[in-house]
C-alpha cells in the first residue's frame, strides 16, 4: 500500500505489515528515512499530557519475551535525559 501527498509517495506498507517513511520497501517493523542536507532530521516522540509537570517522553525497547528491556527517557522536571536498563521484564 502506498500514501501519497500532492502525487508524491510518501508512505508505504508492506504485504508483511513493515511501514517505511521515505523507505519504498523497509525490513523492518519502522523505518523513517529523510535526505535533509544541513537541517536536523529526526522522529519526535511528545507527551501532550498539560496536567502535570511530570510529562515525561519515553522509548522503549524490548525483546520478544519481555524479559529485559533498555529506554531513553526524557525527563522534563529535572532537565534530565536518562538511559535505563531493566532485566526483571517489569
Amino acid at each position: 500500500m502506498r500514501l501519497s501527498t500532492s502525487g508524491t509517495d510518501r508512505m508505504y506498507i508492506t504485504n508483511a505489515g513493515n511501514i517505511g517513511i521515505g523507505d519504498n520497501d523497509p525490513s523492518d517493523a519502522l523505518t523513517v528515512y529523510k535526505s535533509n542536507t544541513g537541517n536536523a532530521t529526526g522522529i519526535t516522540i511528545r507527551n501532550t499530557e498539560t496536567s502535570s509537570t511530570y510529562s515525561h517522553a519515553r522509548l522503549r525497547l524490548e525483546p520478544q519475551n519481555a524479559a529485559a528491556y533498555a529506554e531513553i527517557f526524557a525527563d522534563v522536571a529535572n532537565s534530565a535525559l536518562r538511559l535505563g536498563y531493566d532485566t526483571t521484564g517489569s
